[in-house]
């Protein structure tokens, strides 16, 4: 039976892996064809997921219901894991035009799997491939995608919805833009997402909203019922999450709040993009079809052929970046800071000149932005809607919400002011929206205050792969920046939306028993909404100072050591918190009782 959907891959995660995955797996590639090895799962698929292990390229995927090895919560990786890690990075390259297998069943790289490894523009590579992505294909076609009802161009397609409706929420993507299996559906997704929008917007609170995507979700797989198909809308958020990322990556796409939008100054590249002229490539034949879809030329841009759109992008971003330096200026007072980009008089023709010099622009761009970032980002208001931004991580709200949890807990030290330095190490894009978590081998972000660091770490994950994957690291990079530092006062924060028991028992192994490097790691376990209220009296009532923070961690290592075990360190948290913050506030229970009696004679005379 025909399907009534397309989907998209999961794994990896993140699209800045795949040049370094298609790297080990070329080098393996050329070896197994030497040696007349086909794609095999107890042989080559086995010896690819070994070597993605080995390198460290599969790891950091902040989302475990998309590995084997976690949907059994394997303690240690069997071979059977690893070849099931390897088809699936496998079947994205394959997805993507990247790979193939050859009719002798060999693994053959295109011609753009083979450039995306070594061109220093992979975003250019990915969204040519994107934009040939078409339903039927190769891979899917026959019965579950016949070509009488399928006739899209999946990436076009939402480009065109964003484009229109000036950005689609996830919400919206997941619920609207899976079911186009025709260009001509567009007109339909839109008018449903207008309409859409207007209920979301009469919805008032967290709890009815997130009720109105579930019902939507719950109609949409009742429709495909009563037409006798199975609609798998519930894997439709995950899609969307990761087709978010993959179009981020191409540049052109970027994120306001809580919407995919086209980024600032690149609009004509989208409009020009629309006008390109599609059909349905033969599909039938495999080593034909692979050929045209890993044609890395294919299909010719506007921005590879005319010069004057990637001139006007020079001069909008000069002229953005000329702004900047004055808006800085009056940021730190009155201090003289002028542009240090000088455009030659005339512009060169040859594009990749011209990219080029784009690329020096957006990083020059990036850097002023960030400076003025940190000094906006400092103050009461600005840390009441960080806190209030987790709300939309929590519910799944942002695309990429572990990279967005990193972000987000970077704004509220920034907001909290006072320290030395805030640095985080995730990656941001031109629009300084975070793009990619920090990388694997450091910490999330790195805070100095007067006599004491803070090493935060966050995750979104809940379960027990929580302590498989975060409690080491985290230890680690505690310890590495203690070094650093030189073994200054140092803590590691852990935040999740949910510790889990083994996750906070190793942390209260290595603070209480000094197991690894003989010191203690001093590493605190706290939820999202512990932070969030641990950190509420800054936003109304006092200044923040930073002794405060530290007394509230002394009070946390008071108490481990007290504690017979984790279980009981961690149940002992709630009553920490408000004891400290009445300490901070200056409450008694006397001061305590009165406001309480305050608060039932207002709401008793008025």
């Amino acid at each position: 039976m025909a399907k009534k959907s397309w989907s998209f891959p999961t794994s990896p995660r993140n699209p800045a892996k795949i040049p370094i995955e298609l790297g080990i797996l070329l080098e393996l590639a050329e070896k197994w064809k030497e040696q007349q090895k086909r794609w095999e799962p107890e042989t080559t698929q086995l010896e690819f997921g070994e070597a993605l292990r080995a390198s460290g390229a599969e790891t950091g995927e902040d989302d475990g219901e998309n590995l084997l090895y976690f949907k059994k919560q394997a303690d240690t990786i069997s071979a059977q894991n690893l070849a099931w890690t390897a088809r699936a990075r496998f079947g994205t390259f394959k997805f993507l035009g990247f790979v193939y297998i050859t009719k002798e069943g060999y693994v053959e790289l295109t011609e753009a799997g083979r450039r995306i490894v070594t061109t220093n523009r992979p975003d250019i590579v990915m969204l040519k491939q994107l934009i040939k992505w078409q339903y039927p294909d190769n891979q899917h076609h026959g019965k579950a995608y016949p070509e009488k009802i399928f006739h899209i161009w999946p990436f076009v397609a939402v480009a065109q919805l964003v484009k229109e409706l000036g950005g689609l929420t996830k919400n919206e993507l997941e619920l609207f833009c899976f079911t186009m299996i025709i260009m001509k559906d567009i007109p339909r997704a839109r008018k449903n997402i207008a309409d859409f929008r207007v209920k979301y917007a009469n919805e008032k609170g967290r709890i009815p909203k997130r009720k109105l995507v579930v019902a939507t979700r719950h109609e949409l797989k009742e429709i495909a019922q009563a037409q006798g198909n199975k609609l798998p809308a519930d894997s439709f958020r995950h899609y969307a999450d990761a087709l978010g990322r993959y179009m981020r990556y191409t540049g052109i796409f970027s994120i306001d709040g809580n919407r995919i939008v086209v980024t600032k100054g690149r609009e004509q590249e989208v409009e020009e993009l629309l006008k390109l002229n599609f059909d349905l490539y033969p599909y039938a034949q495999t080593d034909s079809f692979y050929l045209y879809y890993g044609n890395p030329d294919i299909p010719t841009l506007a921005t590879d052929v005319n010069p004057t759109i990637l001139q006007n992008q020079i001069k909008e971003i000069e002229t953005n970046i000329t702004r900047l330096y004055a808006d800085l200026s009056v940021l730190k007072r009155g201090v003289a800071i002028e542009s240090p980009v000088l455009l030659p008089e005339s512009l060169p023709d040859n594009i990749e000149e011209l990219r080029s010099l784009l690329d020096l622009l957006r990083d020059a761009k990036k850097k002023v932005e960030f400076e003025i970032i940190v000094i906006r980002g400092r103050g009461p208001e600005r840390l009441r809607e960080a806190l209030d931004f987790y709300d939309k991580i929590i519910n799944r709200q942002t695309f990429d919400d572990a990279t967005y949890l990193e972000w987000n807990t970077w704004r509220v030290f920034l907001a909290l002011d006072r320290a030395k330095k805030v640095k985080p190490n995730l990656i941001l894009d031109e629009n300084l929206q975070p793009i990619n978590t920090a990388a694997g081998n450091g910490p999330d972000i790195e805070i100095s205050y007067e006599g004491f660091h803070i090493v935060p770490e966050v995750t979104m994950r809940r379960g027990t792969d929580q302590s498989y994957y975060e409690t080491f690291p985290v230890i680690r990079h505690v310890e590495d920046f203690r070094r650093k530092v030189n073994s200054e006062e140092t803590y590691g924060l852990f935040i999740a939306p949910r510790c889990h028991d083994d996750t906070i028992h190793q942390f209260f192994v290595s603070w209480k028993y000094a197991v690894r490097s003989g010191e203690t790691t001093k590493v605190i376990p706290l939820t999202i909404d512990q932070f969030r209220n641990i950190l509420q009296p800054y936003v109304t009532d006092k200044e923040f100072q930073p002794s405060e923070l530290r007394s509230f961690f002394e009070k946390i290592g008071e108490i481990l050591l007290e504690s017979q075990n984790s279980v009981e360190w961690h149940s002992k948290f709630p009553q920490i918190i408000e004891d400290w913050k009445r300490q901070i506030l200056g409450e008694t229970d006397e001061v305590k009782v009165g406001n309480i009696l305050k608060k039932d004679i207002r709401g008793t005379l008025f």
